[in-house]
């Protein structure tokens, strides 16, 4: 897919974005191996190398996933302002909504999908060129009557995924009418074609969506981000069931 010259200038920041994404982390069992030689419970953060945990003797502590040191204190969501200082605050920082980090949906890219007449019920993170994410889109579109999601369009595989975001998405900002058009192209899966430039869209929303897979230290796409704030990567066994779930007496976010 050819540059755009429209886009040159977004392009740095999506770059920087997505390479700063994929440091590698420590596999899961690597974790849970250097963990569990000190704590009995441990809930992963949303970053890389710590955990909240609780040790043998029943003290909370932030451990590193390598088993090595202990943090004595606490870490301070800049988000909800809130500390976390053991397994339970873990738990309530998984859950992050729009209003949490004083962004408005005008300030994200997505694209509405399903059966209006639903309450809103999360928003799928996808990447242009990723398998798996066009086998969770037709998934969505075998329930279409029974889902109520809004598609965002987040490219974290590379420079042509970048590219066709780009295209994709300011196809749809700058003619909202269009939306069906770039949903039917996504659910198709590439190869893409190139859409005319659109010179008024410089994708800014593209490079909030591609950030906040940082934000929520996700590992790969798709991803689900539920309204009532937990976002998890890949496709759940239960999709409709994963869906609806909501956290225990907490208020989603409308």
């Amino acid at each position: 897919m050819r540059i755009k010259p429209t886009l040159i200038a977004t392009l740095p920041l999506l770059v920087s974005a997505l390479a700063f994404a994929e440091a590698p982390p420590l596999s899961q069992q690597e974790t849970e191996k250097a963990v569990g030689q000190n704590v009995v419970k441990s809930v992963p953060l949303a970053l890389d190398g710590l955990v909240a945990a609780k040790d043998k003797n029943g003290n909370d502590v932030i451990v590193s996933t390598n088993g090595r040191y202990v943090l004595k204190g606490y870490l301070q969501d800049v988000y909800t302002n809130k500390a976390v200082r053991n397994v339970k605050d873990a738990v309530d920082a998984q859950y992050l909504t729009l209003g949490n980090m004083g962004l408005n949906l005008v300030d994200i890219g997505t694209i509405p999908y399903g059966n209006p007449q639903l309450p809103l019920q999360a928003r799928i993170m996808v990447d242009p060129y990723c398998p798996s994410c066009t086998a969770l889109l037709k998934q969505l579109a075998e329930n279409r009557d029974k889902v109520h999601v809004e598609i965002m369009i987040t490219p974290i595989s590379g420079q042509e995924s970048i590219l066709t975001a780009l295209n994709l998405w300011c196809t749809y900002e700058t003619n909202y009418n269009k939306g069906r058009e770039v949903l039917d192209l996504l659910f198709k899966g590439q190869p893409y074609p190139t859409l005319p430039e659109q010179k008024a869209c410089k994708g800014q929303r593209v490079l909030l969506n591609t950030m906040l897979t940082r934000t929520f230290n996700l590992k790969g796409l798709p991803a689900i981000w539920r309204v009532d704030g937990l976002a998890q990567a890949g496709t759940p066994p239960d999709l409709l069931a994963f869906l609806n779930e909501r956290r225990p007496s907490d208020d989603a976010e409308k």
